[in-house]
């Protein structure tokens, strides 16, 4: 299977939907990211989305924001479920570094649920440390 990596553009949206409705992005009070936000995260100047092609669907996508300080918050990566362990997410990963490293990015930072060993483990294997430099901290309101 031939995969590309590129920018989205707008026709993407819709069809990245099914993808954030993954148990890995679920959110807050059991929310996952709506059409609205995946839209909102296109539109936005600050955002780098990408999204993983085969020869007809996307399996994939990456979107985060850049902020100050030359840093990037890598909000969202997923790979559709039944083609995971293939080298796609590191495919999307590597193309979202490179991207926020032309934008002048040299820190790259996410969060990953506690229960999510799987990710935690994914990303250790790409150089990610967990709480090395910073705390998150979050409560309901």
């Amino acid at each position: 299977m031939i995969i590309t990596i590129q920018e989205a553009c707008a026709e993407d949206i819709q069809k990245c939907l099914p993808l954030a409705q993954t148990k890995e992005l679920e959110g807050a009070k059991g929310k996952f990211p709506t059409l609205e936000e995946l839209q909102a995260g296109y539109e936005s100047k600050s955002a780098i989305f990408l999204v993983a092609k085969n020869e007809k669907n996307i399996v994939g996508f990456a979107l985060g924001y850049i902020h100050s300080r030359q840093s990037c918050y890598l909000d969202l990566l997923v790979v559709d479920k039944e083609i995971r362990g293939q080298g796609i997410g590191t495919k999307l990963l590597q193309a979202f570094e490179k991207e926020a490293q032309n934008k002048k990015i040299d820190h790259l930072w996410l969060i990953s649920h506690l229960y999510n060993s799987k990710d935690h483990d994914f990303y250790t294997k790409k150089h990610f440390s967990p709480g090395d430099k910073f705390q998150i901290f979050a409560r309901e309101i």
